[in-house]
């Protein structure tokens, strides 16, 4: 969770950018998905942002560190069960 900025550029051929730690952030945890097989991580800001109803189950994956972070990351899986 984070703040993000929008640009568009080009006058022929115009293209939307977005910029932000926020967004590298997210791009490390999808890294990480892929890295550890799971579908869906989040970050600890965003899953104690969450409001989850008891068909969805969160837990601790652990501390990682991130590319380009400085300090290491709590990650959290979230996982359905029906």
């Amino acid at each position: 969770m984070g703040k993000v900025t929008v640009t568009e550029l080009g006058d022929i051929k115009r293209e939307i950018a977005y910029h932000g730690d926020v967004l590298n952030t997210a791009s490390r945890i999808q890294h990480k998905c892929k890295e550890l097989n799971e579908n869906l991580l989040v970050s600890e800001n965003l899953s104690l942002n969450l409001d989850l109803d008891n068909r969805f189950e969160k837990s601790l994956v652990g501390e990682v560190s991130l590319r380009g972070k400085h300090e290491p990351t709590n990650i959290y899986k979230i996982t359905y069960s029906a």
